[in-house]
């Protein structure tokens, strides 16, 4: 099943994350999250399923944020054995996925809707 989430790429010029299964179109970034379900869970603890809410989302990209920055000053994290995962073979690719995430939550506390 594909799963996709919409961020608003609010700040024009912004080119979106360069990772597998992001794309852009009309001014919305979308990422097929089927690609890292597994890590996103494994990592996150969040199991990413459909209509994530706003607070699943703020933990998923505060989490992958706190893994990279747990990797820069231990040079280790809970994502650093990524020969488990075939789509995140590198911290650059967790740290797109967080990029994503950071911009999904920005887009999600601008929207009331979702606030």
């Amino acid at each position: 099943m594909i799963i996709e989430l919409s961020a608003n790429s609010h700040l024009r010029g912004r080119e979106p994350p360069d990772i597998l299964g992001v794309t852009q179109s009309d001014g919305e970034w979308q990422l097929d999250l089927d690609y890292y379900r597994p890590f996103i869970t494994d990592v996150t603890g969040i199991d990413a399923e459909d209509n994530l809410s706003t607070d699943q989302i703020k933990t998923i990209q505060t989490r992958l944020e706190g893994c990279i920055e747990r990797y820069r000053r231990d040079g280790i994290c809970l994502c650093d054995d990524l020969d488990r995962y075939e789509y995140v073979d590198s911290m650059e690719v967790v740290y797109e996925l967080s990029r994503f995430f950071r911009s999904l939550v920005a887009s999600r506390v601008e929207t009331p809707e979702f606030a």
